[in-house]
């Protein structure tokens, strides 16, 4: 009897809920982690596309995966589920940086 365990589907650990964005890659979800009740972002790409993407998508999880820092979203892990590729990292409930810095622009122009 093999003492081998295969990994638990992506649907088992993560429920998706809204989107909250769009990207050239695919589409990012609020969602849960239904182990530890944790609200985490969902990156959902799908891999049936160009290389040069699929490059740049590993570039990304390169990168994430080797930092360690409170001011970087923190990456969870990827798993595969049919063409496509679910990336979790933690969910910035402010939203991304280009959202923050438009926000603030806008603050500023009102104060003005």
């Amino acid at each position: 009897m093999s003492m081998d365990k295969k990994p638990a589907p992506v649907n088992n650990i993560f429920v998706k809920q809204e989107i909250i964005g769009r990207g050239s890659f695919g589409e990012v979800y609020k969602g849960i982690n239904k182990v530890t009740g944790e609200i985490v972002a969902i990156k959902v790409l799908d891999l049936d596309t160009d290389d040069e993407d699929i490059t740049d998508v590993q570039t990304e999880i390169s990168f994430l995966s080797k930092c360690d820092s409170p001011y970087i979203t923190r990456y969870r892990g990827s798993y595969l589920n049919g063409t496509k590729l679910w990336v979790i990292i933690d969910y910035a409930s402010a939203g991304s940086i280009r959202n923050i810095v438009i926000l603030m622009i806008i603050f500023f122009i009102q104060l003005e």
